[in-house]
């Protein structure tokens, strides 16, 4: 299939005209809008139709296995039923080879719309034009992603940045200065997020409290967690920023068998706030992720353009994070014992 930016060259047109043809906006001339669609055909493009007739939506997300991404399914499902709509769900991946290879297979599918879930971090130029290529869709479509670029197409993120910030401050504030970071390369821009603010706030980002692997899950937070126990040197960590609620659970299962004590000896802090961790021997401190009404603003914005195409206004929203302080956290040891001696005096 030839990219948006070969039939805007064909055609001697920019981009967005090349985008607003296929999607048949109204302040696109038809001339121009038969213009495009002829080279497009001609080219291989696949053209689809905006059919009303078609009540059945297209999810694509990056996996199911995480407790994130299946109360995403879960919640996009529930808000398709209720206006009469069901769903299409296709696993593409971290990368954008993957999610686009599930965009192009989603394009068979007879779709009124889709949501798709980037959740990769762009980081060259191929990979930014082939994202521009999803967010140049021909059908109604809302973008959940963590990546800051201006697309044509309604797009949501979670504030990542925010997120990171109010967990080190939060860290910061019971006197933690040595902060080291779990996690899988999945999610690296929280661990992005994490060394600009310790760098920002001109505390050391040490590479032996930066533990971050392939290993996913539970799994994934338990070899990196030896990992830091086994390597980190002094000065040691005294807390450990995780990039979600699973991966913390396994760097806990590490830290009882070394025998060192959460949050005596070592603060945690997880992302997404999981049910579990109200069930936990010890409760996880978390940023909770509004993963709900994500899901349910994604649905709305989609059926808002399915509906409204006309007069529908792309939006580029963001929502706030917030952090459910447990018993994970607490000061440092060295912090805790100045602190008593100063009472003591």
């Amino acid at each position: 299939m030839p990219k948006m930016r070969e039939i805007a060259e064909k055609t001697g047109l920019n981009i967005s005209t090349v985008s607003r043809a296929l999607r048949d906006a109204p302040d696109i001339s038809p001339e121009t809008v038969s213009l495009v669609k002829r080279a497009a055909m001609q080219m291989g493009y696949h053209l689809r139709t905006n059919s009303r007739g078609s009540n059945t939506v297209g999810l694509i997300v990056p996996e199911v296995g995480s407790h994130y991404y299946s109360e995403m399914v879960e919640t996009v499902e529930r808000e398709l039923k209720k206006r009469g709509y069901s769903m299409i769900v296709v696993i593409g991946g971290f990368d954008v080879g993957g999610i686009l290879a599930a965009f192009d297979q989603m394009l068979k599918h007879d779709i009124c719309g889709m949501i798709v879930n980037d959740c990769f971090v762009l980081d060259a130029k191929d990979d930014i034009q082939k994202h521009d290529r999803i967010a140049h869709s021909v059908i109604p479509l809302v973008l959940i992603s963590e990546n800051k670029v201006i697309l044509p197409v309604d797009t949501i993120s979670i504030a990542n940045e925010m997120a990171v910030r109010q967990a080190l401050d939060h860290l910061i504030e019971l006197g933690h200065r040595e902060i080291g970071y779990i996690g899988e390369f999945a999610s690296d821009v929280r661990y992005l997020a994490l060394t600009r603010y310790l760098a920002e706030l001109g505390l050391p980002v040490r590479e032996q409290h930066m533990k971050r692997g392939k290993e996913r899950f539970e799994l994934g937070g338990y070899l990196r967690a030896k990992e830091l126990l086994k390597e980190q040197g002094e000065p040691r960590a005294t807390a450990v920023l995780a990039c979600y609620d699973q991966v913390a659970l396994g760097a806990l299962d590490a830290f009882a068998e070394e025998g060192v004590r959460v949050p005596e000896d070592i603060s945690i802090i997880g992302f997404d706030n999981i049910i579990l961790n109200d069930y936990l021997p010890i409760q996880l401190t978390s940023i909770s992720n509004p993963t709900e009404q994500l899901s349910a603003l994604a649905v709305k914005l989609l059926m808002d353009n399915i509906h409204e195409k006309d007069t529908h206004v792309v939006q580029n929203v963001s929502l706030q994070p917030r952090l459910v302080v447990r018993g994970s956290t607490c000061p440092p040891r060295d912090h805790t014992q100045k602190n008593q001696e100063v009472s003591a005096k």
